[in-house]
């Protein structure tokens, strides 16, 4: 019993000795039954339940036991069975018998393979024993580099068979699981042996229904345990040849004579090829026109055999047209062979910097990526290629023989076409595997942990880095080096053309003598036109026509003129600010009965200061639609107004000449135009004067207080009162006044006989 179990069982309170035999048996039955299913038992034979005494789906441990029960099967069921009817319940009979035998066939088989590869596995011997290994030749003494070749092949075979037994082993145990949820589901009707010959029809079919799931079942145990020993296997050579590999490499003899032979080798085949190449293309030309011909003389409406000919004449078109291709990969295949060998060559003589290792393995890597994009398109072609013949091999049996003419050509380039789509898979396919080794060999170089090839790896991740790719405009790549120099040129281009605006106004204004506000509209100006003068100069180096951003430039600017309406109306406002120049940094302007100063004109809004010190950010286009009264428009010259009352009686022709003195002996009063006064009105408690002056409106707060403080000096001395305003009051003397005596709320009563008003 369960350990775990007899832990817990004091635990529970049990009133009574049956709760507690009921207790015990539920814990004995889920046991058993976690031990039933447990998928880690389902692998090896040591773990099948012995506690039962009949188990349908025991794994049998040799290859007896299997021929056993299929003797004994084929007893029970008579095999091959006897013909008893055409019925659809006798012919099931029939094929579930068929079946259930191929089952235990492949039981056998699969068995056999497993104790073959156990038995590989236990006996695997070092390298140099295997036969891949010693067809090699010897490798005791130095070795060529077409030896090292050929073991590098195998070590690309073996890492392939990693790959696809990992595959094999991943779908064995999905095939294992869907037999064994299949096997649960009728585990409790399986309950003797076979009967066979003892049961009725209805009943044979269905207990050979039941054991077919069971023996699948044991199928498929035997299989995802074969799939693991090979996987075990490839692992354990691989970890055995790998060392080997790298002890073979040290003895590498790399001679000039072996080299000269490979390229003598490459040209006498490039030549030959190119030879076939010609005969190629001319039947090719020739099969073409052929072709175009006959469709040009056929009618709307053609006869059978001439529609027959037509698809045959474009299947030899195309058996052509393969062999060209073929040949062409073949004259790529052996001009990266050529390349490929100088490089190899170079790599063992160690003439190879360590960049240049980091920067072949990543050209290599991309080879191979492409390269299995290839295989599996091409793969797709034969596969469509063999539909196509079968539908030419169908077509061999019709009795027409006018057309059948025609079809046996089509179904004889059909073939060829087939032989040049494999043989263009299988030569892609050993361009991928010379990759995979060649790339194989520059891994053990790049994994070593010497302080150069450290250096050089980071230097080449930073090339990478700089180099990579993010798009195109009309072929040319958009890089991150693209980007930087960009960047750091459009930043040179705006402080450039920030420089040569101001260069510009500076000289203007000296050659000129232009007005400031001029001169700043002018830089403004300058500078707008520098920067796109700067950014299409950046684009020509770079080489991106602006053609190629047309479009996009298009819809980016649509979508702006949207999304930024007002934005884009007050930046044509500053510009229309700049050129008309209505008002200039500087100028003292007037709006929404504020004084204000223009600091500086923006591209998207103006600031103004008021008075107080206080500044206000206005958008472009409010100044201009709305009504600005600018005080300064045609120079700074300003007329400002003082007004002085004084009180009545006083000699009026004296204050005004007064007045003008006073305007004439404050320092910023313009002469010319002259100060004047006005005798403006008669006010309620002054005769109103009205000084009216002109000075510098940079300066007019400064001089009319100065001004005032003149004029009150100058009136003083005249004995000219300034009048201020008086209220007379007039007493009703009609009748007799009431007065009354009373204490302020807040003092004390006064003593006796002293009274307030």
């Amino acid at each position: 019993m369960n350990s775990d179990f007899l832990k817990i069982v004091p635990l529970f309170p049990f009133k009574s000795a049956a709760q507690a035999a009921l207790v015990c048996l539920f814990f004995i039955f889920t046991t058993k039954l976690e031990a039933q299913i447990d998928p880690a038992a389902l692998l090896s034979s040591e773990s099948e339940s012995s506690e039962t005494a009949y188990d349908p789906a025991l794994v049998p441990e040799t290859v007896d036991a299997i021929e056993e029960k299929r003797a004994a099967f084929r007893v029970a069921y008579t095999f091959p069975p006897e013909a008893t009817g055409e019925e659809p319940l006798s012919l099931r009979v029939s094929r579930l018998i068929y079946e259930l035998d191929a089952t235990y066939e492949n039981q056998i088989t699969a068995f056999i393979q497993l104790q073959e590869t156990r038995e590989e596995l236990n006996h695997i011997g070092e390298p140099d024993t295997w036969t891949q290994v010693t067809a090699v030749g010897d490798l005791s003494e130095s070795l060529q580099f077409a030896q090292i070749e050929q073991l590098f092949a195998v070590e690309n075979q073996l890492s392939r068979n990693e790959v696809l037994g990992l595959q094999e082993v991943t779908r064995a145990d999905d095939n294992l699981t869907v037999a064994r949820n299949a096997y649960q589901a009728i585990q409790t009707k399986v309950t003797q042996e076979l009967r066979g010959g003892t049961l009725q029809l209805e009943e044979k079919n269905e207990e050979l229904s039941l054991w077919l799931d069971v023996e699948q079942y044991v199928l498929r145990r035997i299989q995802s345990r074969l799939a693991r020993a090979r996987k075990d296997l490839v692992d354990e050579k691989l970890a055995l040849f790998e060392p080997f590999l790298d002890l073979c490499q040290e003895r590498l003899v790399i001679t000039e004579e072996e080299y000269d032979k490979r390229i003598s080798l490459f040209t006498q085949e490039e030549s030959k090829l190119d030879q076939e190449m010609m005969v190629a293309q001319r039947q090719l030309t020739k099969a073409e026109s052929d072709w175009e011909e006959l469709n040009a003389s056929l009618t709307a409406d053609p006869t059978p055999a001439e529609a027959a000919q037509l698809v045959a004449m474009d299947y030899q078109r195309q058996a052509k047209l393969a062999q060209v291709s073929l040949l062409q990969r073949s004259l790529n295949y052996l001009s990266i062979r050529r390349e490929n060998i100088k490089r190899v060559f170079r790599f063992y003589e160690q003439e190879l910097t360590h960049g240049e290792v980091l920067s072949l393995k990543e050209s290599i890597t991309k080879s191979i990526r492409r390269l299995s994009s290839e295989v599996e398109f091409m793969t797709n072609e034969l596969e469509q290629a063999r539909e196509s013949l079968d539908s030419r091999q169908r077509q061999l049996s019709i009795n027409d023989t006018a057309r059948l003419v025609h079809f046996q050509q089509a179904h004889e380039a059909a073939k060829s076409l087939v032989q040049s789509k494999q043989e263009e898979v299988a030569l892609i396919n050993r361009m991928l595997a010379d990759a995979e080794n060649f790339q194989r060999q520059l891994n053990k170089e790049t994994q070593t942990l010497d302080p150069k090839m450290i250096a050089s790896r980071v230097r080449f991740s930073m090339e990478q880095f700089w180099n990579f790719e993010f798009f195109r405009l009309d072929d040319n790549p958009f890089t991150v080096a693209t980007l930087v120099w960009i960047t750091l040129s459009l930043i040179a281009t705006l402080l450039l053309a920030w420089l040569v605006a101001w260069a510009l106004t500076f000289l203007l204004q000296n050659r000129l003598k232009l007005d400031h506000r001029v001169a700043t509209a002018s830089r403004k100006l300058f500078f707008y036109l520098n920067m796109v003068i700067g950014v299409v100069i950046v684009f020509w180096i770079f080489d991106f026509p602006l053609s190629s951003l047309a479009i996009p430039t298009s819809i980016l600017a649509l979508a702006l003129g949207f999304a930024s309406q007002e934005i884009l109306k007050n930046f044509m406002s500053g510009v229309i600010l700049l050129i008309e120049r209505p008002i200039a940094p500087g100028d003292i302007i007037e709006m929404s009965e504020r004084i204000l100063t223009v600091e500086s004109i923006g591209a998207r809004s103006t600031r103004l200061r008021d008075f107080d010190a206080t500044e206000k950010i206005v958008p472009n286009s409010t100044l201009l639609e709305n009504v600005i009264i600018n005080r300064t428009l045609t120079d700074r010259t300003i007329r400002t107004t003082i007004d002085v009352g004084i009180a009545y009686g006083s000699p009026t022709r004296e204050a005004e000449k007064i007045l003008l003195d006073a305007a004439s002996n404050v320092e910023g009063v313009y002469s010319n135009p002259a100060p004047f006064v006005i005798f403006d009105h008669f006010g309620d408690n002054a005769l109103g004067f009205r000084l009216y002056f002109w000075c510098s409106a940079d300066h007019r707060m400064t001089i009319s207080s100065e001004l005032r403080h003149v004029i009150d000096e100058m009136l003083k001395q005249a004995n000219i009162v300034i009048a201020f305003p008086q209220r007379d009051i007039h007493l009703d003397s009609s009748s007799p006044l009431q007065i009354e005596w009373s204490n302020r709320p807040d003092e004390p009563s006064q003593p006796a006989g002293q009274q307030s008003i």
